[in-house]
């Protein structure tokens, strides 16, 4: 169906978008089973959207320290070349499992998470990003993984690196265990993390 159609579909569905941002163009599938008594209905299925636009929505200005580590300036409006997920719904949240949306300017994002019954998200994500010259100071090249977290209310939700997980994975996948202060503090410095007292 047109995304148009699909977002008919979503105020009956109680589906939230982020505060003054509409789908527009593009293509989507919904699969969807419901069981259960009317009055506690439970859904599970799959919905998939391509070639559309998330107008109003800034992606890359909520993902401003990846923003940095990509290389590319924010839009006012986010391209989405395909976004798709598997969910279970019930009138006390929804279980969102598989979710991988693909943005042309930033990279491949994926992961998991909760969408409560007052739309309160906690997603924990990674972003394979392209890497800028920022990356390529420190060696790495092509794209590296970033891992964050999406949590607030839907209509506005607020995107934080999970800074232990990049230090726990990708520092030392970058490095191998050789890498040195000066690139430790090109990433903590991206994060807005501060160096130890006395350094």
């Amino acid at each position: 169906m047109p995304v148009s159609e699909l977002t008919d579909m979503l105020p009956p569905l109680d589906i939230v978008l982020p505060a003054g941002s509409s789908l527009k163009g593009g293509t989507a599938r919904a699969d969807v089973a419901f069981t259960g008594p009317v009055s506690a209905l439970a859904a599970d299925g799959a919905v998939a959207l391509n070639n559309t636009t998330l107008v109003g929505f800034d992606l890359g200005g909520k993902l401003s320290s990846i923003e940095k580590m990509a290389g590319f300036k924010g839009s006012p409006n986010t391209e989405i070349e395909t976004l798709s997920v598997l969910f279970h719904a019930t009138p006390q949240g929804t279980d969102v499992r598989q979710v991988k949306l693909v943005v042309p300017a930033l990279g491949t994002l994926d992961g998991a998470g909760t969408v409560s019954s007052n739309h309160t998200l906690d997603f924990k994500m990674k972003a394979a990003v392209h890497s800028s010259a920022v990356l390529a100071a420190i060696g790495q090249r092509g794209d590296t993984v970033v891992p964050f977290f999406v949590q607030g209310n839907a209509a506005n939700p607020v995107f934080k690196p999970d800074v232990q997980g990049i230090a726990a994975s990708e520092i030392n996948r970058l490095s191998k265990g050789k890498l040195g202060k000066s690139a430790t503090d090109v990433l903590n410095g991206l994060f807005g993390g501060k160096k130890p007292a006395g350094k």
